[in-house]
């Protein structure tokens, strides 16, 4: 049970016909990096606040960043 959603990935990947052998397959997905960037920091923290209201679990404002870090990373395909 460990390695279960690792595999379920795996057999996913392997269902819809995705190479295996890619080194896309181990790539991260979009994140912000605000390193020592504390301005930036606190405008993604206000970003994530507004969406999500002050009872929100911790997870749901983590999975709600990656969202947003998405969403942005896709913006130019979107706008198409």
């Amino acid at each position: 049970f460990h390695f279960a959603s690792a595999g379920d990935q795996f057999v996913g990947r392997c269902a819809s016909g995705l190479p295996l052998s890619s080194l896309d397959f181990a790539i991260s997905p979009p994140y912000f990096d605000t390193g020592a960037d504390e301005e930036l920091e606190t405008k993604i923290q206000a970003l994530v606040d507004s969406v999500c209201h002050a009872e929100c679990p911790i997870g749901t404002k983590f999975l709600i960043r990656y969202l947003l870090a998405s969403l942005y990373y896709s913006l130019d395909y979107l706008k198409e």
